[in-house]
């Protein structure tokens, strides 16, 4: 069972903190973007004096399918959010572990699931590396084979008018270098 925490960090003072004796305890207090802050003030071995707060975002703890214990963080700031991404880490570590996943599969996957962008630009480098091109000339062209259904933007070098025709019919925009972008 994982555990979420938000981490502590320590900060300089900000400019505008006012210092305040608690308990025995030294406070600074400050706005930033019209929010409140309270955090206590710790004195460093060098006397600058810095604030203790703690992050925006949660991060989780868990053992991985080798028994090793990670820190990850979510990049959430809802408590709930970050529990969801816990639990599908864990179930993931525990998929791996029992053998109905690979992890080089499940690190496959995660990468085809982000931006197209670097899948591009790996696309091209692999092109030169093999000799299929001597060098990458003008980037990536969007040719018109198949069906887009998700509403997507393309930054290419170009794209046939056919591409194009089915990338607007989807919702999505292609922008290329040197075009007019024509008003909305």
């Amino acid at each position: 069972m994982g555990s979420l925490f938000r981490r502590t960090v320590r900060r300089p003072l900000p400019k505008s903190a006012v210092l305040v004796e608690k308990n025995g305890r030294t406070l600074a207090r400050w706005k930033t973007r019209g929010k409140a802050y309270t955090a206590p003030v710790t004195v460093a071995a060098d006397g600058t004096r810095t604030v203790t707060v703690e992050t925006g975002t949660y991060t989780a703890r868990y053992r991985t399918n080798a028994g090793r214990t990670v820190e990850r963080s979510t990049g959430c700031r809802d408590e709930t959010n970050a529990r969801q991404k816990l639990a599908k880490w864990e179930k993931e570590a525990e998929q791996i572990f029992a053998g109905v996943l690979d992890a080089a599969d499940l690190d496959t996957a995660r990468a085809a699931a982000g931006p197209i962008g670097p899948h591009l630009d790996a696309y091209t480098q692999a092109l030169v590396a093999a000799g299929v091109c001597s060098r990458v000339r003008d980037g990536v062209k969007i040719l018109g084979i198949g069906e887009l259904k998700a509403k997507l933007t393309f930054d290419v070098a170009g794209a046939s008018k056919t591409a194009r025709a089915a990338i607007e019919r989807a919702g999505g925009t292609v922008k290329v270098p040197g075009e007019d972008v024509a008003p909305a």
